[in-house]
């Protein structure tokens, strides 16, 4: 097997994506046969996937969904609720949840992580495919999650990502979503708000400063602009 490696499942963008072309006008035999070779390609690929990587990977899978179906239930009490007090029902909901579900999570993705170190090089394309497939549809739900994968600006750690992790955690078109977002931006997997803005800071110091075309000083320490 290959030696231990950082195997960042975020960054699998576009890995066996391959759509058909439903454009009538463009359809033909040869161009079918193409797409239906890719799709099989990518398919199979499914079959080199490690059974220990597989097992991991179903384990945080459904511990997902069935926190995400007991979090729904959670939601339809909260929504019972007068207006005035329905935002304080959901941060009750989340403040249990930071207690009790956060660590079960550490544990699942230190698994996940730790199998990750056991793929060899020519197989981590189709094990990220394998993970993009099977837990995005649950985590990408997560706004801080779901602009980590998607990086509209580009690149990872742009402006918007270190304001996510500066300002309230508590975002999110469902509760999931926002019990989700919180874990992301407090869980050790990604640090707290401090780490994140003195990992960030200095290169986006260095971009204000190539920009602006003069020295920009960084306290590391406070972890902002002097």
């Amino acid at each position: 097997m290959g030696d231990a490696v950082s195997f960042d499942w975020r960054n699998i963008r576009g890995f066996g994506e391959h759509d058909v072309d439903l454009d009538a006008s463009a359809i033909s035999p040869e161009q079918l046969r193409s797409d239906f070779a890719e799709f099989a390609r990518t398919s199979i690929s499914g079959f080199k996937i490690l059974p220990e990587f597989k097992l991991v990977v179903a384990d945080l899978q459904t511990f997902l969904i069935d926190l995400r179906h007991w979090v729904d239930q959670a939601e339809c009490g909260v929504r019972r609720l007068q207006t005035g007090t329905r935002t304080d029902g959901e941060r009750e909901v989340l403040r249990s949840l930071d207690s009790e579900a956060r660590p079960l999570l550490a544990r699942l993705f230190e698994r996940f992580e730790e199998s990750c170190t056991r793929i060899d090089s020519d197989l981590r394309p189709a094990h990220a495919h394998y993970v993009k497939r099977l837990l995005h549809p649950v985590v990408l739900c997560a706004p801080f999650m779901y602009r980590s994968f998607h990086k509209p600006l580009g690149y990872a750690g742009d402006y918007e990502m270190v304001n996510m992790m500066m300002r309230d955690p508590c975002e999110g078109a469902s509760l999931f979503g926002k019990a989700f977002n919180v874990c992301a931006l407090n869980e050790g997997m990604f640090e707290d708000a401090l780490f994140g803005m003195r990992a960030c800071g200095p290169a986006l110091a260095a971009n204000k400063s190539y920009f602006e075309k003069k020295i920009i000083n960084w306290d590391p320490e406070m972890a902002r602009l002097v």
